[in-house]
């Protein structure tokens, strides 16, 4: 039983596979609690022998032509409505790109909906196509949803869809269980303003909150109907992740306030004003119940602002962990991460800094931030007794890191060799001098003789 308790599908045929296993033994679906389903999208499930006939089906999808293919599709919407009610002790249903028709058997077709009552976790989403169906299809989606007297957690991500991820209905429905909710657009997103239901009539006793979307306008206008019960918000721009795009903007700090019950807070690139410090330091201070605040990669957060969050034992007198993302840098291999190991002679003259692994990258920092001011915000969090961590984090001690490593592949070469006479203008006679004395003597101790002179660089 324990075999299917966690179901992962990646095709159409593997689904037609699990139907018919299913099919068999109802053993199998009683079994089942997990089921994950990433098919693709429409046009992949179609049985196409060819190229042309995938790429017609494809077209077929793009007019939304469906019913004339339904009988050419691998898992038809019948099939899958005859799966569903056998998996009647379902906890977690996870799609992604499923078949949009398969997608509304789960929520429009109420004799196979009535059947998933333990579903506690739903989590569907679409790259193309459509997530939630227009006009009165949208408000019984939602409907079906909403008779999941069990659902706990939700999650709706769509990405390349020119519509709102929730449309407007004239009577919502109540979640009264839901405490996690999840809603994530895309880079097409037509949603400059929250035009679904008043999130606190649709789950008033919601806890969890993450918005995420390349577009923040919304934002704003979706908290000012969120419930003010909150303790977990995300608040997360994907612009920011795509190389040329320019990342969106619209802080949230007038709505901030309403949740005075925050326990953790993350935001993303501009979904914050700290173009000065009282700016953002205003809309924080408010939480006082704040534990763990999060800072995604934002070129705003200065040093000014930390050090005035942190330098006032006042200000967020609760939070413990504070987690920063905005300097970057990175950690490369080290001699003893590669088992004593050396980078190739031939990259040399690739990387400066050769015989290290060229995989180093030394800070960047944003306008308004230094590695000294990076120094003073450190020393604050510790004396606040508040755990730093992230990117950042690891930045502050990197130039330490890095000059260490410098001098333990310096000498490795060396001792390969059996010449220092790279490592001398790096490191200094005295440290190269005291190394290979130091290595003289526990060669001397263990009876293996001396080290060798040096000579020229080979």
């Amino acid at each position: 039983a324990q075999l299917y308790r966690r179901i992962e599908l990646r095709s159409y045929k593997a689904l037609k596979s699990f139907r018919e296993s299913v099919t068999g033994s109802s053993s199998i679906a009683e079994s089942v609690r997990h089921l994950y389903i990433e098919a693709g999208d429409d046009s992949r499930n179609i049985e196409a022998d060819d190229e042309d006939a995938f790429n017609a089906a494809s077209e077929r999808r793009r007019l939304r032509l469906r019913s004339d293919c339904d009988d050419r599709k691998i898992v038809t919407p019948v099939d899958f409505a005859a799966l569903v009610p056998s998996l009647n002790r379902l906890e977690s249903l996870e799609t992604l790109a499923l078949d949009e028709q398969l997608l509304d058997v789960v929520f429009l077709d109420q004799e196979a909906s009535r059947s998933l009552s333990s579903l506690q976790d739903v989590e569907c989403a679409r790259q193309e196509g459509r997530l939630v169906p227009d006009e009165c299809d949208a408000g019984r989606w939602v409907q079906r949803l909403s008779c999941l007297p069990r659902l706990a957690n939700l999650t709706l991500r769509q990405w390349c869809i020119d519509r709102p991820i929730v449309p407007a209905m004239p009577a919502p429905p109540s979640f009264p269980y839901l405490t996690r909710l999840v809603l994530q657009a895309g880079p097409t997103s037509a949603q400059p303003s929250w035009i679904g239901p008043a999130l606190d009539k649709m789950a008033p006793n919601l806890v969890e909150l993450e918005l995420e979307d390349w577009k923040l306008e919304w934002f704003t206008s979706a908290l000012a109907t969120a419930p003010v019960g909150l303790r977990v918000l995300s608040l997360i721009n994907t612009s920011e992740f795509v190389c040329g795009e320019t990342p969106s903007r619209a802080p949230v700090n007038d709505v901030l306030g309403r949740f005075k019950n925050l326990e953790q807070l993350r935001l993303g690139h501009g979904a914050l004003d700290m173009s000065e410090p009282t700016a953002g330091l205003n809309a924080l201070l408010a939480l006082d119940k704040l534990q763990h605040l999060i800072f995604d990669d934002t070129d705003l957060l200065t040093d000014s602002f930390l050090l005035a969050l942190l330098s006032n034992p006042n200000h967020l007198p609760n939070l413990a962990t504070l987690e920063l993302n905005h300097v970057s840098s990175t950690r490369g291999r080290t001699v003893k991460s590669m088992h004593g190991a050396l980078p190739p002679r031939k990259e040399r003259r690739q990387h400066s800094h050769w015989p290290m692994w060229g995989d180093w990258v030394a800070p960047w920092y944003v306008e308004g931030c230094s590695e000294r001011g990076q120094l003073e915000v450190w020393t604050a969090a510790v004396e606040r007794g508040v755990l730093l961590e992230g990117e950042a984090r690891t930045s502050i001690d990197w130039r330490d890191a890095f000059e260490a490593e410098q001098r333990a592949a310096h000498l490795a070469l060396g001792d390969l060799t059996g010449d220092y006479l790279r490592a001398r203008p790096v490191l200094g006679n005295d440290v190269v001098d005291a190394h290979i004395l130091a290595r003289m003597r526990a060669r001397t101790a263990g009876g293996e003789g001396g080290e060798a002179g040096e000579g020229g660089e080979v």
